[in-house]
């Protein structure tokens, strides 16, 4: 059964004809937006029916990990073909995390390439509209003038397929909100409308191993496409992230050899010869080695950790003009700065230099990256690293072209996003780390936090107890760690965080506030459009939030939480401006103890410190209604057997006032194999009975509970597991089997078949169990023939006329 979620503070859910019509259940980034099981014929609504010539699609008994079915897919055509899902009003913010996966069987056996193209690919595709600018290519509208358009964005996983076996094809991305249209161009402000699987490609039956064979065949199981946990809506904290680049070019080809790899675990790598030409300036080779990647964008505000093997093997030609090392340069390709403010970007490609390499082997370079302060326009830029070989006088490298062709080596590139507010659990520290911000090296014991006029110390007082926490202490008037955080306008944010200070009487309290300081004091150029002051009391004396209230500290830790809407008023004549989502520039975040300037001596301890984006609304009353409500006294009635219903029930305790929508709760069932695979059963809601398939005899059944209030907003879930039967039997009529579990090590199994009351068909077999379980085929002495009911039971032993359970059907 499927279930499609979707943000009740974005999207407006109204599916097209033919398709599967589904609710708006609200917002949580750990429920996939879209989950299909291919448990039941139900499965089938929710997609495009595609052309009988072209493929038939069905629901296959069986499928991973051993549940209860699968797709199957019958494709005849030559080309492509999809399986097209609805998922319209679907609009992911850019830098959204998405992961997607499904597990796929080929049951026919495929060539490996068809007219050059690779056919063992699996693809997700993504259809939707969205807004492009003539650029003259279309005489219907005037040069300049925005239009909709539709478009598609796909991605591949490569060489991954194995006939007869069952493999998990999965892809994480962020999204970039751009598809192409065709000719070069592309649209953005995205609206999803269809998501797509393929399989082989565009080959279709071509890659069919067999040229006689007309059918190419295949499962596909457990689709799954969701926000991720480790991103709770755009926003990390901690260890917790995604990369933006994790490049082992083990896929990559090579030209040359270079000695070794970068590690004894590399089968691949990226070489670079820089070439060698002639122009004005004579014969000399062309730039320096350069690993770009131009759609990969670093944001404002994040914490990034960096990490790459490199090596420089020296310039041909190379007459002493050059040293025995290299400097390893990251660069950020930006074209647009603010002109007015030293702390943005004011000429060439702002850069910042990690590490010095010796010359003829891998070395290994880590770093801490924090892309502090916010330039006026918005801008993401994309990354790239270089390699600057040092020249001759020692201590000076080069950023011309050099004098000849070089050889250089990249290999395990990683640029991995710990987020806005990236180190909010303050778990990443140390004396020894090395962290850089916009264009120099900086020194911070916590990356991510920058000390003003206080020193920062890692403390194992914590409020859970575990890990660890930062300690500022003030060394002057406004002493205070500040950290970036990029806010959007119109979205309403929830932060928290827990903190205590020292030194008070006991029991005694002071009130603590959160600052937004947003530097505004320059000219920002023409694009500014908001008027904004220079710092706003977020929390504190001067409470944001709804009810005003003045948050206070002590010496004991205490968590708190409120919310935050962006509503920046536009400078008079500039309402109407194009810029979507302008912020104001270097936006930090600081804390201030006791109404005060953070004196020498100030102690404030902070931990856990997060920013999370809720969306968009007007309504923030309304928003708080079912945030984090929970369920609690859950229960259940009935037992694991195979054939049975189980039923639960539940009270669901809001955070607020918020009562729960029961028609909207969703119940996912699953179990967990002794592997760790989960095996799904498929969805069903509250008011529902569970019938416990097949599958499931002998498996522990957890019930996973989504509570949905009648705002459309996802609360806590919570899961219960109901414990796997000892005694039970279960009867495939089609496959001639019966499986049975026993408390007992024996027992004897009956099998009657009857016709208007009387006796038609009669076996008796002795069942051993081992470990609980037994498994035959059925006697071929039973044969059910015209039988109106069929009895299969299992009995201790035949003096005892009490079975132990019974199969009817």
């Amino acid at each position: 059964m499927k279930k499609f979620l979707a943000t009740v503070l974005s999207f407006a859910m109204l599916l097209g004809a033919g398709l599967m019509q589904v609710s708006a259940l609200g917002s949580n980034e750990g429920y996939p937006y879209l989950f299909e099981t291919f448990e039941t014929e139900e499965s089938l609504n929710g997609l495009n029916k595609p052309d009988a010539s072209r493929a038939t699609v069905s629901i296959a008994k069986g499928g991973v990990n051993g549940s209860g079915g699968s797709l199957q897919v019958h494709q005849k055509n030559k080309g492509f073909f999809d399986m097209t899902y609805a998922c319209e009003g679907l609009a992911p913010a850019k830098g959204q995390k998405i992961h997607m996966s499904a597990w796929v069987k080929l049951n026919s056996e495929i060539l490996d390439q068809f007219n050059g193209k690779n056919c063992n690919v699996f693809s997700f595709i993504f259809h939707g509209t969205g807004i492009v600018t003539n650029a003259g290519n279309r005489t219907d509208v005037t040069v300049g003038e925005a239009y909709s358009s539709t478009g598609w964005k796909q991605y591949d996983i490569t060489n991954v397929l194995v006939k007869d076996q069952w493999v998990k094809v999965e892809k994480d991305i962020e999204w970039e909100d751009a598809m192409s249209i065709g000719s070069g161009a592309s649209i953005g402000s995205i609206q999803l409308k269809t998501v797509s699987l393929r399989v082989t490609g565009e080959a279709g039956i071509q890659a069919l191993a067999d040229p006689d064979a007309t059918v190419l065949d295949y499962q596909i199981d457990d689709f799954i496409f969701e926000y991720p946990d480790s991103d709770r809506m755009g926003v990390n904290t901690g260890t917790a992230g995604t990369y933006v680049i994790n490049d082992d070019y083990d896929t990559s080809s090579v030209t040359g050899e270079l000695d070794g790899r970068s590690d004894d675990c590399s089968p691949g790598y990226r070489q670079v010869l820089s070439p060698v030409v002639t122009d004005g300036k004579g014969t000399h080779g062309k730039n320096f080695a350069d690993s770009t990647f131009s759609n990969v964008y670093l944001k404002m505000g994040h914490l990034y950790k960096v990490s790459g093997w490199f090596r420089y093997d020296g310039i041909e030609g190379d007459e002493g003009l050059y040293g025995d090392t290299a400097k390893i340069r990251q660069i950020i390709y930006a074209t647009k700065r603010d002109p007015e403010d030293k702390n943005s970007f004011t000429s060439g490609y702002p850069s910042v230099y990690p590490a010095v390499i010796p010359k003829g082997q891998w070395t290994k370079v880590e770093y801490y990256y924090y892309y502090e302060y916010q330039a006026y326009d918005n801008n993401n830029f994309h990354v790239g690293f270089r390699i600057c070989p040092e020249k001759a006088e020692e201590g000076t490298y080069a950023t011309d072209d050099p004098a000849g062709a070089g050889t250089f080596g990249f290999d395990k590139l990683q640029v991995f996003d710990l987020g806005v507010i990236g180190n909010g659990d303050m778990e990443i520290s140390g004396d020894g780390l090395k962290v850089f911000k916009n264009i120099g090296e900086v020194t911070q014991t916590f990356p991510g936090w920058t000390a003003n006029n206080a020193t920062a110390e890692v403390s194992t007082d914590t409020a859970s107890g575990e890990g660890q926490s930062m300690k500022m202490t003030s060394t002057g008037n406004y002493g205070d760690m500040k950290t970036s955080a990029t806010f959007e306008q119109g979205k309403l944010y929830r932060i928290s965080f827990k903190a205590k200070t020292e030194g008070l009487e006991e029991n005694a309290e002071v009130p603590i506030s959160l600052i937004f300081d947003r530097y505004t004091n320059k000219d920002p150029g023409t694009t500014e459009v908001y008027k904004v002051p220079n710092f706003e009391y977020m929390v504190g004396p001067e409470s944001f939030d709804n009810a005003k209230t003045e948050w206070t500290i002590s010496n004991d830790w205490k968590e708190f939480s409120g919310w935050y809407k962006v509503n920046f008023p536009r400078i008079e004549g500039k309402e109407d401006a194009s810029i979507a989502n302008l912020v104001p520039r270097r936006p930090m975040l600081y804390f201030r103890v006791n109404k005060s300037t953070n004196p020498e001596g100030t102690v404030l301890y902070l931990d856990d410190f997060k920013v999370e984006e809720m969306g968009n609304s007007n309504l923030m009353d309304d928003l708080k209604n079912g945030l984090d409500a929970d369920v609690a006294d859950i229960s259940a009635t009935g037992t694991a057997v195979p054939g049975s219903e189980i039923s639960l029930s539940y009270t669901y305790v809001p955070k607020y006032s918020e009562e729960e929508n029961k028609a909207a709760t969703v119940i996912k069932a699953y179990s967990v194999l002794p592997g760790g695979e989960i095996r799904n059963y498929g969805t069903f809601a509250p008011d529902q009975a569970f019938t416990v398939p097949s599958c499931a005899a002998g498996q522990d059944i957890t019930f996973e509970i989504i509570p949905i209030s009648t705002a459309g907003l996802i609360g806590n879930r919570a899961t219960f597991t109901v414990g796997a039967a000892t005694d039970y039997i279960v009867y495939d009529a089609a496959a001639g089997k019966v499986t049975a579990g026993c408390s007992g090590a024996s027992a004897t199994i009956l099998y009657a078949s009857y016709n208007g009351g009387q006796l038609t068909s009669f076996a008796v077999t002795d069942a051993v169990f081992e470990e609980g379980k037994f498994e035959e085929t059925v006697p071929a002495e039973f044969s059910p023939g015209e039988g109106d009911t069929v009895k299969v039971m299992m009995w201790k032993d035949l003096t005892n006329c009490t079975p132990i359970c019974a199969y009817a059907r």
